[in-house]
């Protein structure tokens, strides 16, 4: 490779330019992927909030069902 002094003015700037596209492409590319970072913590927050909702559910049916079992009740059957 070349050293930086070897290189005539315009070769330094060519390289000097295309450096300056490279740092732009992924100072855009760490931003795209910084946002993306923020949607999918967003994303898993609101299913961790749903998966405990549905816990919650759960845990109160079979509570129920426990309770109306310890307490012989049973509903009747559909055909009654």
């Amino acid at each position: 490779m070349n050293q930086p002094s070897d290189l005539n003015p315009d070769d330094l700037h060519s390289r000097l330019v295309s450096l300056e596209e490279l740092f732009l492409h992924q100072q855009r590319l760490t931003q795209d992927l910084s946002e993306e970072l923020v949607h999918q913590g967003q994303w898993i927050e609101r299913l961790e909030r749903e998966l405990a909702r549905l816990r919650s559910q759960v845990a109160t049916i079979e509570q129920t069902a426990q309770n109306d079992h310890a307490s012989g009740e049973e509903p009747p059957p559909p055909h009654y």
